[in-house]
Protein backbone atom coordinates (compact mmCIF):
# COMPACT_ATOMS: atom_id res chain seq x y z
CA UNK A 1 0.00 0.00 0.00
CA UNK A 2 0.85 3.08 -0.90
CA UNK A 3 0.37 6.88 -0.29
CA UNK A 4 -0.44 8.35 -3.99
CA UNK A 5 -1.76 12.07 -4.92
CA UNK A 6 -3.88 12.03 -8.24
CA UNK A 7 -3.09 15.72 -9.63
CA UNK A 8 -5.97 16.28 -12.45
CA UNK A 9 -8.15 19.40 -13.31
CA UNK A 10 -10.99 16.67 -14.69
CA UNK A 11 -13.63 16.20 -11.91
CA UNK A 12 -14.49 13.15 -12.68
CA UNK A 13 -11.16 11.63 -13.84
CA UNK A 14 -9.85 12.74 -10.70
CA UNK A 15 -12.43 10.82 -8.91
CA UNK A 16 -12.45 7.96 -11.08
CA UNK A 17 -8.74 7.48 -10.65
CA UNK A 18 -9.28 7.88 -6.49
CA UNK A 19 -11.71 4.97 -6.96
CA UNK A 20 -9.45 2.79 -8.63
CA UNK A 21 -6.46 2.93 -6.38
CA UNK A 22 -8.15 3.23 -3.15
CA UNK A 23 -10.26 -0.24 -4.53
CA UNK A 24 -6.47 -1.35 -5.18
CA UNK A 25 -5.34 -0.58 -1.47
CA UNK A 26 -3.50 2.41 -1.82
CA UNK A 27 -4.07 6.01 0.18
CA UNK A 28 -5.11 8.13 -2.29
CA UNK A 29 -5.53 12.17 -2.10
CA UNK A 30 -6.60 14.19 -5.16
CA UNK A 31 -5.99 17.65 -5.67
CA UNK A 32 -7.48 19.89 -8.69
CA UNK A 33 -4.40 21.31 -10.24
CA UNK A 34 -0.33 21.49 -9.75
CA UNK A 35 -0.79 24.29 -7.46
CA UNK A 36 -2.95 22.50 -4.96
CA UNK A 37 -1.05 19.59 -5.40
CA UNK A 38 2.06 21.05 -4.62
CA UNK A 39 0.81 22.61 -1.36
CA UNK A 40 -0.64 19.18 -0.72
CA UNK A 41 2.87 17.13 -0.67
CA UNK A 42 3.83 20.07 1.44
CA UNK A 43 1.38 19.24 3.95
CA UNK A 44 2.13 15.12 3.73
CA UNK A 45 4.69 13.29 0.99
CA UNK A 46 3.10 11.01 -0.88
CA UNK A 47 5.21 7.99 -2.46
CA UNK A 48 3.89 8.50 -5.88
CA UNK A 49 1.76 11.56 -7.68
CA UNK A 50 -0.53 10.47 -10.92
CA UNK A 51 -0.02 13.60 -12.96
CA UNK A 52 -2.37 14.84 -15.80
CA UNK A 53 -0.44 17.23 -18.10
CA UNK A 54 -3.11 18.98 -20.24
CA UNK A 55 -4.18 21.40 -16.91
CA UNK A 56 -5.41 25.12 -16.65
CA UNK A 57 -2.95 27.44 -14.56
CA UNK A 58 0.40 25.53 -13.99
CA UNK A 59 -0.08 22.51 -16.58
CA UNK A 60 1.50 18.99 -15.81
CA UNK A 61 4.86 19.78 -16.96
CA UNK A 62 5.62 22.86 -14.79
CA UNK A 63 4.25 20.27 -11.90
CA UNK A 64 6.84 17.26 -12.43
CA UNK A 65 9.53 20.34 -12.44
CA UNK A 66 8.67 21.35 -9.09
CA UNK A 67 7.82 17.69 -7.88
CA UNK A 68 11.49 15.92 -9.47
CA UNK A 69 12.38 18.90 -7.19
CA UNK A 70 11.42 17.84 -4.06
CA UNK A 71 13.09 16.09 -1.35
CA UNK A 72 11.94 13.12 -0.48
CA UNK A 73 11.07 13.13 -4.48
CA UNK A 74 7.67 11.11 -5.04
CA UNK A 75 7.38 8.60 -7.97
CA UNK A 76 5.60 10.50 -10.60
CA UNK A 77 3.09 8.66 -13.19
CA UNK A 78 2.57 11.04 -16.04
CA UNK A 79 -0.73 10.84 -17.60
CA UNK A 80 -2.29 12.22 -20.65
CA UNK A 81 -4.64 12.51 -23.90
CA UNK A 82 -2.35 14.54 -25.82
CA UNK A 83 -1.43 12.98 -28.99
CA UNK A 84 1.11 14.30 -32.15
CA UNK A 85 -2.70 14.80 -33.74
CA UNK A 86 -4.12 17.29 -31.03
CA UNK A 87 -1.23 20.07 -30.72
CA UNK A 88 1.77 17.54 -29.32
CA UNK A 89 2.92 14.30 -27.33
CA UNK A 90 3.10 15.78 -24.14
CA UNK A 91 4.11 12.24 -22.57
CA UNK A 92 7.93 12.13 -23.91
CA UNK A 93 8.24 15.49 -22.38
CA UNK A 94 7.24 14.19 -19.49
CA UNK A 95 9.16 11.68 -19.13
CA UNK A 96 12.45 13.77 -19.90
CA UNK A 97 11.78 16.10 -16.63
CA UNK A 98 11.66 13.56 -14.72
CA UNK A 99 8.66 11.18 -14.63
CA UNK A 100 8.99 7.50 -13.94
CA UNK A 101 6.52 6.24 -16.39
CA UNK A 102 3.93 8.08 -18.53
CA UNK A 103 0.59 6.31 -19.51
CA UNK A 104 -1.51 7.64 -22.42
CA UNK A 105 -5.41 8.03 -21.61
CA UNK A 106 -7.62 6.51 -22.35
CA UNK A 107 -6.12 3.37 -20.49
CA UNK A 108 -8.20 0.48 -18.43
CA UNK A 109 -8.11 0.35 -14.76
CA UNK A 110 -5.66 -3.27 -15.01
CA UNK A 111 -3.38 -0.83 -17.24
CA UNK A 112 -3.34 2.22 -14.58
CA UNK A 113 -2.91 -0.25 -11.78
CA UNK A 114 -0.07 -2.30 -13.05
CA UNK A 115 1.67 1.21 -14.26
CA UNK A 116 1.31 2.39 -10.79
CA UNK A 117 2.69 -1.09 -9.35
CA UNK A 118 5.63 -1.00 -11.80
CA UNK A 119 6.67 2.59 -10.57
CA UNK A 120 6.45 1.92 -7.01
CA UNK A 121 8.63 -1.45 -7.87
CA UNK A 122 11.21 0.93 -9.35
Amino acid sequence: MADVLVIDDDLATRTLLQGLLERAGHRVRAAPGGVEGLRALAEAPADLVVCDLLMPGEGGLETILALVALRPRPKILAVSASSRGNGGDFLPVALKLGADRALRKPFTAQRLIEAVAEVLAG
